[in-house]
């Protein structure tokens, strides 16, 4: 095992137990757990790490659950050990059941993921656990066994609920990558603030309805912070409403026995949970078709690169700054030579592997700030900022070089290619598609496979050159 490695399973084995220590501070009197992070933590480590690694990390949840239970807590070697064997197999087979049912790597990204979770949690590996579990309480402490099925199975299914979609998401998803994170965590704040300071009012009072009214702050941080904010909201609530209940504040006390107030939190954590979750998760599910449907209507199909409409938006936006600033701005426009030929004698599908070889060559040559896009048919174009007339034609060589000197399957594809320029000193009154066209018409005339500016296009008077564009010219000042 690498280094690497080691220092997760080390690392794992801490957090599991301090978990535990989290678990067992969150205890009724007697010790009955109302969550157990523990089982969370380390089904999510399960579901993350290869199955040629899970023995290490079982080893570590058997050294983090002896410290605590036998060290801190008092308990014989025995009873840790049936402690760890029910929590192992309950991680164990929670995993691979959800690895069936929603596959890897986990992650709750839409609303089918979240209810496949919830009745995984609520059926497959916590009844394991709870079997096992409840055998070990039973004995060692002479608890009824159906009482002790009954809080081990619910404080499983919590910590599970928890724990796992935060930390898979977290992997998986990588949220911190995404833009905005400084207003999120903002708003995470004021969420949380509120929720914190309502729970903690609301627990002061007798009223089982009125601690609900923590609800609407749970479907806001859902709704707006997706998974990860939505479950530390969760989070917030759960730690408030057990130590409440604990110490005797609140609904859930009154004079109930332990085992029913443990139960009543318990169930009033699983709505919060439940609602948290399918609520995050048909959010992240909506925000992936807006995306989806945003990617059809300006990527091309075949190609992966921008489509015309894209291009038109971002050519508009580079003219308007060109306006204000006067900063060199730069067009290709880039045909496949003989392209129809090409297509005849080969047939199409070898034409779009074509096509898509082209598309990937111009992304690998293009600077960071071009933006390459498919006009249509075997058309291509690179938008340029801050490129004056020379450093086109140069990007432009550059361009038509790396297609002719690639390898390819059925013939040698080259292209023409059509440069223009707007900048303080060549104020183009045409447009920058139409200039670039009639450079391209020229490079076609002088024998393809050769790049020609618009300025050096417009020396040429052999004849005349044609005023309407092979592509539909829209006009842009």
């Amino acid at each position: 095992m690498k280094y690497r490695e080691m220092a997760i399973v080390v690392l794992f084995g801490c957090v599991y137990f301090a978990a535990a220590e989290l678990g067992h501070a969150l205890s009724f009197p007697g010790e009955f757990a109302s969550i157990w992070p523990p089982s969370g933590l380390f089904l999510a480590a399960l579901l993350l790490a290869p199955r040629n690694r899970w023995q290490f990390l079982i080893f570590a949840a058997l050294v983090g659950n002896a410290v605590s239970d036998v060290v801190f807590h008092g308990k014989t070697l025995p009873v840790a050990i049936g402690f760890w064997l029910a929590n192992t197999a309950e991680a164990i087979v929670g995993a691979l059941v959800l690895q069936r049912v929603l596959g890897s790597p986990f992650a709750i990204t839409r609303l089918k993921h979240a209810v496949r979770f919830i009745f995984a949690a609520l059926a497959s590996g916590t009844l394991v656990g709870a079997t096992v579990g409840a055998g070990v309480v039973s004995a060692a402490f002479n608890v009824p066994y159906g009482d002790a099925w009954r809080v081990w199975w619910f404080s499983g299914v919590m910590g599970i609920l928890l724990v796992a979609p935060p930390v898979t998401n977290l992997i998986v998803c990588k949220p911190w990558r995404e833009p905005g994170l400084k207003f999120r965590a903002a708003e995470a704040s004021i969420v949380i603030s509120g929720l914190t300071a309502l729970s903690v009012y609301v627990f002061r009072f007798n009223s089982e309805p009125l601690v609900y009214t923590a609800l609407p702050f749970l479907m806001w941080a859902s709704i707006r912070l997706r998974i990860c904010g939505a479950t530390l909201s969760t989070i917030v609530l759960a730690g408030i409403t057990v130590w409440n209940t604990a110490n005797g504040f609140g609904p859930f006390v009154q004079d109930f026995p332990v085992v029913h107030q443990v139960v009543l939190t318990q169930g009033y954590l699983a709505v919060a949970i439940v609602i948290s979750l399918t609520l995050a998760s048909m959010t992240m599910e909506q925000g992936e078709s807006r995306r989806q449907l945003e990617q059809l209507a300006t990527l091309d199909s075949l190609t992966g690169l921008h489509n015309r409409r894209s291009f038109d938006t971002r050519l508009d936006e580079e003219i308007s700054r060109f306006q204000r600033t006067e900063r060199p701005l730069s067009l290709l426009i880039i045909d496949v030579d003989h392209f129809k030929q090409f297509n005849d004698q080969f047939g199409h599908p070898a034409g779009d592997a074509a096509l898509q070889r082209v598309a990937r060559l111009l992304e690998k040559t293009a600077r960071a700030t071009d933006f390459v896009v498919r006009i249509g048919g075997e058309e291509f174009a690179v938008l340029m900022p801050e490129t004056d007339e020379s450093n086109a034609v140069i990007a432009g060589e550059r361009f038509r070089e790396a297609i002719r000197d690639a390898v390819w399957p059925h013939r040698q594809i080259t292209v023409s290619i059509g440069a223009a320029t707007r900048s303080a000193d060549i104020p183009h009154e045409a447009s920058l598609v139409m200039q670039a066209d009639m450079a391209l018409y020229r490079s076609k005339k002088s024998g393809r496979d050769c790049v020609t500016h618009s300025d050096a296009a417009r020396e040429i008077v052999e004849e005349p050159v044609p005023v309407v564009s092979s592509w539909e010219l829209v006009g842009h000042a």
